[in-house]
């Protein structure tokens, strides 16, 4: 009997005592979730990660212990590159909450990682700084920098840009005042062109027309030549013809003159004859 009543005994204590590790381990699970769970644009929560990062080691069957390790593994790169490069005021800030923790021995071993020097990137290397970066205005501040850095090769290659560009439209000015010129000029020798066309086929017609008049006028004049030739033929014609008649009519009245005188001389005859016997 004794001994039954001192395994029960046992049994209860164990029972208590498990219980009692079981409240703690959902405790510290959420306590874990609630750190790995934190709003890191408000706060880091270095000391409650670096705590959870304790119990996690020593206890590795917890929940989310996994997170938490890789939440310390950002801290660390982020004190690491912010170590190697603390001009920005990011950096500073991020140190400073940092700084009062032996990072040799709390942090695990990373190495730091090149910070964007100007404000052309994408996202920032760690989750901490991603968080933090908008509370210091990062991209603003590197766009100092950057400027800072180019800004003589900057204004000299707009210099050289604007100078080469005034040099371009200068060019181009000019070539196109050249070719205007030139457009002018070859306008300017199409219509001398065409007016020397013009003046020689002008030119050509009136000789024509002059060729074409005088071989006109010199067949209107051989037709006069033509006209008084023949009117001096007609002429002639008539006149040879008038000369003969007036030397028919001289020979008939000669003719006739002569017959007359010849019957004339008859009748006187047998006149005379008849009066010579009385």
């Amino acid at each position: 009997m004794r001994l039954h009543l001192i395994a029960l005994t046992c049994a209860l204590l164990l029972a208590g005592c498990e219980s009692e590790q079981e409240k703690r381990i959902q405790q510290w699970e959420q306590g874990i979730r609630d750190i790995v769970e934190a709003d890191w644009q408000t706060n880091i929560p270095v000391a409650q990660l670096i705590e959870a990062g304790w119990v996690c080691r020593k206890h590795t069957t917890l929940k989310r212990c996994d997170l938490v390790e890789a939440q310390l593994r950002d801290v660390a790169t982020t004190y690491y590159s912010c170590k190697v490069d603390p001009r920005s005021q990011l950096c500073q800030s991020l140190l400073q909450q940092t700084q009062k923790y032996a990072a040799s021995t709390v942090f695990p071993k990373v190495d730091p990682v090149a910070l964007p020097g100007n404000p052309v990137y994408w996202r920032l290397p760690t989750a901490a700084l991603e968080a933090q970066a908008s509370n210091f205005k990062y991209r603003a501040e590197t766009l100092g920098w950057w400027w800072a850095a180019w800004r003589a090769a900057i204004l000299t290659f707009f210099f050289c840009l604007a100078g080469t560009g005034a040099g371009y439209g200068g060019w181009r000015i000019w070539t196109k005042r050249r070719k205007a010129r030139e457009e002018q000029a070859r306008a300017v020798a199409r219509e001398r062109e065409a007016h020397r066309q013009r003046e020689k086929a002008r030119k050509a017609r009136e000789g024509q027309e002059r060729i074409e008049a005088e071989e006109q006028a010199a067949q209107e004049r051989l037709a006069v030549m033509e006209e008084r030739r023949r009117r001096a033929e007609i002429l002639a014609a008539k006149q040879k013809a008038d000369a003969a008649a007036a030397k028919l009519a001289a020979d008939q009245a000669e003719v006739a003159d002569l017959l007359n005188s010849i019957f004339s001389n008859k009748n006187k005859n047998k006149g005379g004859h008849d009066d010579s016997p009385q």
